[in-house]
């Protein structure tokens, strides 16, 4: 709407103020929508007084815009306060600007916003809602040691059933957040094709963070170019300057570098990430622990780690799990070993499920700085690096690792002979030749144990290849396994 059609309207409402805040409520939720600020705030200031709730909500999401957290928090808390049962949407609404003015600085407080919001879109069977909080809930999941997609999936549904493209197009990006977790590349791609798509006709604002994620699917296929590419569409496109200076070395360059194992790159990249993160500090930033611990693994990492620990999104559980192994490597350095060892210990929970590369390369960190300051048990914790790397096809990772192992005194094993020894069928499903072992030692019917004794492997990387074995052929439990030692007759 133009400045005279909006003098127009307000001339034609002046003798119905009730009327005309409601216009400028609406008004003012096109212009947040679109990201004016300013023109945002003049328009709740000329429609206050008259429904001081939604004004409450409206003003909280201005405040997130402007990245003021607290004042978000603020005036979602009292748009609450203040909501009767008869508006269960602006409740929602509330809700879900307190989950994101909140998860910053504490992931729990954020998650149980979150959850109150989605338990009332579905008690009051509002399909959008429920969808926006799903996936918000969704969203969450990323920051956990094991990413799963299940929520996001559901959410993209519940969207796409009632014609919220624009939810399922951020949904997207989630998705591929978690599939490069597991590197699963080619799925990866394909949610963020749809995401950029989307986007594209929708011209949502979100676009350019969509080409980064791709750029970054790129850089770990290892297609430089196509990366390079993406992030020069997405640096010429408008974009909200903290995600720029933070995004691009943080959440694309460093993260490519750590998957390949250039820890000095990532290293760099990420220092550049944090100088811009502390002007940005609502901006979600998952790898604040990482930064921390390549610190403490190629430098001192003091001071790194207290601004981690006091920082936000400390207890968000990826920063969390890092930051203690930092604190383990720190503790082993000073001679304490014992407590290196319980420190470690800890952050080691026996979490079910596929383990994320980045995982790895936590745990192979920690194993070089084990191996040189004489605690804990660092040969297999190596081996299991090492099998994790290959198993993902990281081979610049995986040849970093055996440097490190032979660097320590510790015996290498010898590279698998690979496809000369997987047959072509399950080289089709992309099954690597350790998993093509493990493959051979369930059909003979051995359990997760025996076959970590007999390959001289931990339970949990045997478990890894298991899921993948499961993931790949489709099977719905091990038991179906053996059927795909043969190849299928025509």
């Amino acid at each position: 709407m133009c400045s005279s059609d909006l003098e127009r309207l307000t001339a034609e409402l002046t003798g119905d103020p009730g009327r005309l805040a409601a216009v400028r409520l609406r008004l003012a939720r096109a212009l947040l929508a679109g990201g004016r600020w300013d023109e945002a705030e003049a328009m709740l200031e000329a429609a206050a007084g008259h429904d001081p709730v939604q004004e409450h909500v409206l003003a909280a999401r201005l405040a997130l815009g402007r990245e003021d957290d607290l004042a978000a928090a603020e005036r979602a808390s009292a748009a609450l306060a203040g909501v009767g049962e008869d508006r269960p949407e602006i409740a929602c609404e509330a809700w879900e600007v307190l989950g994101r003015a909140t998860r910053a600085r504490d992931h729990v407080a954020g998650e149980e916003a979150f959850e109150a919001g989605y338990r009332l879109a579905d008690a009051e069977d509002l399909p959008l809602w429920r969808c926006r909080l799903l996936a918000a809930l969704g969203a969450l999941d990323l920051a956990a040691r094991r990413p799963t997609e299940d929520r996001l999936v559901a959410a993209r549904q519940v969207a796409l059933d009632v014609g919220a493209i624009a939810v399922a197009a951020r949904i997207e990006i989630d998705l591929n957040l978690v599939r490069i977790r597991y590197l699963d590349l080619d799925d990866a791609m394909a949610a963020i094709d749809n995401a950029i798509t989307m986007m594209g006709r929708l011209r949502l604002p979100e676009l350019p963070t969509a080409y980064l994620l791709r750029a970054a699917t790129h850089g770990l296929a290892g297609r430089s170019d196509a990366m390079e590419a993406d992030v020069a569409t997405a640096s010429a496109m408008p974009m909200d300057e903290a995600l720029r200076l933070v995004g691009i070395p943080g959440h694309i360059r460093a993260f490519v570098a750590l998957a390949h194992g250039r820890y000095d790159e990532a290293r760099t990249q990420l220092a550049t990430a944090m100088e811009y993160h502390r002007r940005s500090p609502s901006l979600p930033f998952s790898l604040r622990g990482f930064w921390a611990l390549l610190e403490t693994a190629l430098g001192d990492g003091a001071a790194a780690r207290e601004e981690v620990r006091t920082g936000p999104q400390a207890n968000s559980p990826h920063n969390a799990f890092a930051l203690r192994y930092a604190d383990a490597i720190a503790l082993g350095r000073s001679g304490d070993t014992a407590e290196a060892e319980r420190v470690f210990a800890d952050a080691e929970w026996g979490l079910p499920g596929r383990e994320p590369w980045p995982d790895l390369h936590a745990r192979l960190l920690v194993a070089t700085a084990a191996a040189r300051d004489g605690w804990g048990t660092p040969e297999p914790w190596f081996r299991h690096c090492l099998d994790g790397l290959v198993g993902y096809g990281l081979t610049e990772a995986a040849s970093g690792c055996r440097v490190a192992m032979r660097e320590a005194g510790y015996a290498v094993p010898r590279k698998a002979a690979g496809a000369q020894r997987v047959p072509t069928h399950l080289q089709r499903l992309g099954v690597t030749a350790r998993e093509h072992d493990v493959l051979g030692l369930v059909a003979e019917g051995l359990q997760n144990k025996q076959i970590a004794d007999r390959l001289y492997l931990s339970v949990r990387t045997v478990e890894t290849h298991v899921a993948r074995l499961l993931q790949r052929t489709g099977c719905a439990d091990r038991s179906e396994l053996a059927a795909h030692l043969e190849a299928p007759t025509a």
